[in-house]
């Protein structure tokens, strides 16, 4: 699949740990461990994190940054984004029951 360009592997830490339970140094071990082997495995830099159950504070950006990441997942739902900080970006989460033509903002949403 990675050989095809259409999917990208990014990461989502080594154990998918609470990232915001834990010590600094757990974290930052969960954040390059992932790293380094994904970058291993696909032998391409690895630059975006899904943070593990969507939880994340200050702490585990600047963490996250320190690892090397450039770019974190949340699973915020919120379509529009704050582009000044790419380590908290929003993830639309996408089920069965998502109305495409809302998220694509093809429909209005009545407030």
């Amino acid at each position: 699949m990675h050989n095809t360009g259409l999917v990208d592997f990014e990461s989502h830490t080594k154990y998918h740990v609470y990232l915001t339970r834990i010590s600094r140094d757990e974290a930052l071990a969960e954040l390059q461990k992932s790293k380094e082997y994904l970058e291993s495995v696909l032998e391409k830099q690895v630059e975006v994190i899904a943070y593990p159950f969507g939880l994340y504070d200050e702490d585990v950006k600047d963490i996250a940054r320190e690892a090397g990441y450039k770019v974190g997942l949340t699973i915020k739902g919120n379509i529009e984004q704050n582009l000044d900080d790419l380590l908290e970006l929003h993830r639309i989460i996408i089920t069965e029951y998502s109305d495409i033509e809302q998220i694509l903002g093809l429909k209005k949403v009545d407030k």
